[in-house]
C-alpha cells in the first residue's frame, strides 16, 4: 500500500497551534483549542497514553543530570519524578511522539480507507494530519467528506471539512488543510 515517508527527515511535518518553549528549550504544556493539556507537536497528554519507553528515557536523563549535592549524604531515599508541566518535553521526545502518532495515524487510514491508494500525495497528507489531530474515531465521522473523496470531488470534500466543529476549533491548521484539500497543493504552516 502507498505510504508517505514520515521519518524525522521527511518533508511532512506538523507545527501545532499554541506550541511554545520553556527557557530550558523544552516544549511547554499548553491548552489546545479543544481545551486539553497538550505538549510537543500537538500530543494530547490528557487523552493519550504516554509511551513508557519515552517516559523511562526522560527519567533516566534526569537521574544522569543529578549532582551529588542533589542526593545528599546517602541517608535519604531519592525519589525521581518528571514534572512535564514544569520541565517541559525535550525536542527528541516531541519528535519521537510525532513520528509514532503520524505512523499510527497513517496505518489506521490505510486499514480503513479502501481508496487510500487512489488519493494523491497531498490529499493523503491532509488525512494523516487530520487523523493525527483528532484521531481516527472522530475523523471517521466525516462520512460526507469521505464519500466526496472517493468520487474525487475535492471541492465537496473541502466544503465538508469546513462545515465541522473541528474546522472552527482548530484555527490555522484547519484552514491550511482545507486549502490543501481544495487545491491539491500542500499549504505550509
Amino acid at each position: 500500500m502507498i505510504k508517505i515517508d514520515l521519518s524525522a527527515n521527511s518533508e511532512f511535518a506538523i507545527k501545532a497551534e499554541g506550541e511554545e518553549k520553556l527557557p530550558n528549550g523544552n516544549h511547554k504544556v499548553y491548552k489546545c483549542p479543544a481545551g486539553y493539556d497538550t505538549v510537543g507537536h500537538g500530543f494530547n497528554i490528557e487523552k493519550n497514553k504516554f509511551p513508557v519507553d519515552i517516559a523511562k528515557k526522560l527519567l533516566s536523563e534526569k537521574v544522569n543530570q543529578l549532582k551529588d549535592s542533589d542526593i545528599g549524604d546517602g541517608n535519604y531515599t531519592l525519589i525521581v519524578g518528571y514534572d512535564i508541566e514544569k520541565e517541559g518535553l525535550p525536542d527528541w521526545a516531541a519528535k519521537e511522539l510525532l513520528k509514532r502518532v503520524l505512523n499510527a495515524s497513517q496505518d489506521e487510514l490505510i486499514k480503513n480507507i479502501k481508496f487510500w491508494g487512489d488519493l494523491d500525495y497531498v490529499r493523503r497528507q491532509v488525512l494523516i494530519d487530520m487523523s493525527y489531530n483528532m484521531g481516527w474515531p472522530t475523523l471517521n465521522t466525516f462520512k460526507k467528506m469521505f464519500s466526496a473523496l472517493e468520487k474525487k470531488d475535492y471541492k465537496k470534500a473541502a466544503a465538508e471539512m469546513k462545515d465541522s466543529k473541528w474546522y472552527k476549533q482548530t484555527g490555522f491548521r484547519s484552514k491550511k488543510l482545507h486549502e490543501s484539500m481544495l487545491t491539491g497543493k500542500w499549504q505550509e504552516y
